[in-house]
């Protein structure tokens, strides 16, 4: 029986660099025979791990788009070595991110909120248009922890960037 692409007759490739997200290739029987690749993701271990942070930078978007939230979440201190790589690779995103925004600027979390906003909101001009009406509403009537961590001073900041 003759196989086709993807069924056995794949050459071996030479590993990836630590980090790297690797490709491995499956197949799915149907009529076409069609070959689809799954994409291992690895997220940094700790907030140090800077080479699984820069190889998923690598990686680029949309490529790393189903881990979004997971590479959110290490912004939420923009002092982790892991941050100051993903904030300049989450802030050229643009609109596609804005979900994942609206999910921080909702919790409770007021310092991931400053974080987002000063770092990713306030260098993407697409979100920070999109993201007005957000915006307005922190700078207008903020919780008392916006206010404790200067949220509302931020989104002042970017109003007034978009406004003139």
């Amino acid at each position: 029986m003759r196989r086709g692409p993807g069924f056995g007759n794949m050459r071996k490739r030479a590993p990836l660099p630590a980090g790297v997200g690797q490709f491995r290739p499956f197949a799915k029987a149907s009529c076409n025979r069609s070959l689809k690749l799954k994409i291992v993701i690895d997220l940094p271990n700790d907030k140090s791990d800077t080479n699984r942070a820069e190889a998923l930078v690598a990686l680029g978007f949309p490529a790393v788009e189903p881990v979004l939230p997971q590479i959110l979440e290490w912004v939420q201190d923009v002092n982790w070595p892991v941050a100051r790589i993903f904030l300049p690779f989450l802030a050229d995103i643009g609109t596609p991110l804005l979900p994942h925004v609206l999910h921080v600027l909702r919790t409770d979390d007021d310092i991931w909120k400053a974080s987002v906003l000063e770092h990713v909101v306030s260098k993407s001009g697409v979100l920070s248009r999109i993201l007005a009406p957000e915006l307005i509403r922190v700078a207008a009537s903020p919780t008392q922890g916006e206010i404790d961590v200067e949220v509302d001073v931020i989104a002042r900041e970017i109003l007034d960037r978009i406004k003139g």
